[in-house]
Parts: structure tokens; sequence; C-alpha cells
């Protein structure tokens, strides 16, 4: 789940393979609702701007997707699809979503390019949650190696 930063909507994952917009409101009305992983989405994280949602799943993809044009923007792979991906969130500036995922990586795109912008290792297990400073300038992962790494974006 990830809330906008106007408190306004949060934004859920879930088995069934959507993405749902809900209005804080209206908290039993969906708002609006996204398709496009075939496996269950275990991540979602609103862009900074409030317009657009960034998605990790198990189909070992990462997604892209515009509010306003309801449909989604871009779909990002790994360079090797070893295994899905457990937890995503963006930088301040929404240029860069980030993956963690079962094989012990961290997986970096540019959402403007398409590219993958590279891979971060160090955790020896299943990273299970990522979180993004709230300045930007950092990022923290933890895992089930039972540690918690900061990485710098």
């Amino acid at each position: 789940m990830s809330l906008s930063s106007d408190h306004s909507v949060f934004v859920t994952g879930s088995v069934d393979r959507t993405i749902k917009v809900w209005d804080l409101r209206d908290p039993k009305t969906c708002k609006q609702t996204f398709w496009g992983h075939t496996s269950d989405v275990n991540s979602v994280y609103m862009h900074p701007t409030n317009m657009a949602i960034a998605s990790g799943s198990e189909d070992k993809t990462a997604r892209l997707w515009d509010m306003r044009s309801d449909q989604q923007v871009c779909e990002y792979k790994p360079p090797t699809a070893n295994s899905g991906f457990t937890c995503c969130g963006m930088s301040k500036s929404g240029r860069y979503i980030i993956c963690g995922s079962d094989d012990n990586t961290i997986h970096v795109w540019d959402s403007l390019k398409g590219t993958h912008a590279g891979s971060l290792q160090g955790h020896e297990n299943r990273i299970t949650s990522l979180a993004v400073a709230e300045s930007g300038i950092a990022f923290a992962t933890s895992s089930w190696d039972m540690s918690v790494r900061v990485w710098a974006l």
C-alpha cells in the first residue's frame, strides 16, 4: 500500500494481479483499477507527483502506470529475470524505480528512458522491504538475512 503525498488517495496491489486507487474520503469505493501484471502485485509506490504508480510483481516485472491516462506507461525487466519483486520505491524526483527481489538483489531502472540502470548486491537472503528517505538521498532495505542496509541514490 502507498499513500499519496497530499493524503487524498492510497494505492494497493493484490494477489488478483490488480492495482487499485482508493479515495480516503470514501475508502469503500475504488476510483481506478490497473490490469497488466500476470502474477501477484507485491508492492506499489505512489509517484512523488501523485500522478503515477510504480509496481513490483511476482511476474518478474516492475511497471509504471499513469493515473491520468489510466494505462501502463512502461514495463521494466531486469537483465536476468531470476525471481519476483518483493518491494518497490521511487527516487524523490520519480526518475528511478527501485525494486528488491527474492534473489537478494536490488534493481534500479531509469523511468524516463525505460532502461535498467544497475543492480545492487549485498544482502545474503530475500529482500523483504524497501523505504526511500523523505530527503530522497538514500533508501533502506531489510532482508531475511536479518540485516538492514542503507544505499545512496
